[in-house]
């Protein structure tokens, strides 16, 4: 399919592919749109800019599944500033080029709303929480994955391969009987195994339990959360299962 560009009278063409992991891809000329239709997510690919490109023109790269490490690339003699490394579901990105000095430019970049990585999953097993230490929630049972970046068997952390500033919230409820106010509850995320954002001590008046909700950015690579718990009375404390201890986060925007 092509239409005619009404600003510099070139035709403007797009390309269908199914590609497949270390794909590498390189703008035909007249071609300004590739649309990129995997079976599934690609590990690696590479996407090299039209060699003759003119004045003022504008390349779109758009994809239906996750691309983890993406490398655009100008082609010989052309530079490109701030190249995307990765594309979400459904996100585009677009780069026009400057002849005079024969660089490209980001344009614009787009994701469908709503289409990034988000999961939510709670303890339907207990964890037991032995006194004053900090201690990783095991959630077993997820409600929904829609990257399958959630380990619900072995780690049970969160790591997404889209970069980008993720809301992430969790409650540790604890088993009934803690009633005494001066014993602290304390709910964590952690990330990369360290403590990165913690709730207040929390004292109630009746069963025990924490909240906590975090903005917390990361790279879409290594950067992994995890749900871990505190508390302060003199033996260990089993996690109440279901509604009242969970783990959730959710992709709020790309880097």
């Amino acid at each position: 399919m092509a239409k005619l560009d009404g600003t510099n009278g070139l035709i403007q063409q797009y390309d269908y592919q199914v590609l497949t992991t270390a794909f590498s891809y390189t703008f035909a000329a007249g071609t300004q749109t590739l649309i990129i239709n995997p079976a599934g997510t690609l590990a690696t690919g590479t996407v090299t800019m039209p060699a003759a490109p003119a004045d003022g023109m504008v390349i779109w790269v758009t994809t239906t599944k996750q691309i983890v490490a993406l490398t655009m690339n100008g082609n010989t003699g052309q530079t490109l500033t701030s190249g995307v490394t990765s594309l979400a579901p459904n996100q585009a990105v677009a780069y026009l080029y400057r002849s005079a000095n024969t660089t490209w430019y980001p344009f614009e970049t787009q994701m469908a709303q709503g289409n990034g990585p988000a999961f939510s999953a709670y303890n339907s097993s207990a964890t037991s929480l032995p006194a004053a230490t900090f201690t990783k929630i095991q959630f077993q049972t997820e409600e929904f994955d829609t990257a399958n970046a959630f380990d619900s068997t072995t780690n049970y952390r969160f790591t997404p391969l889209v970069a980008g500033y993720y809301q992430a919230s969790g409650s540790i409820g604890l088993s009934a009987g803690n009633t005494a106010t001066s014993y602290q509850y304390v709910a964590s995320v952690y990330k990369n195994g360290s403590n990165f954002k913690q709730s207040p001590s929390n004292a109630p008046a009746n069963n025990g339990g924490a909240t906590i909700s975090a903005l917390i950015y990361l790279n879409g690579s290594t950067d992994y959360i995890e749900l871990f718990g505190y508390q302060s009375t003199a033996s260990s404390i089993n996690t109440n299962t279901g509604v009242t201890t969970y783990f959730q986060a959710v992709m709020v925007r790309t880097s």
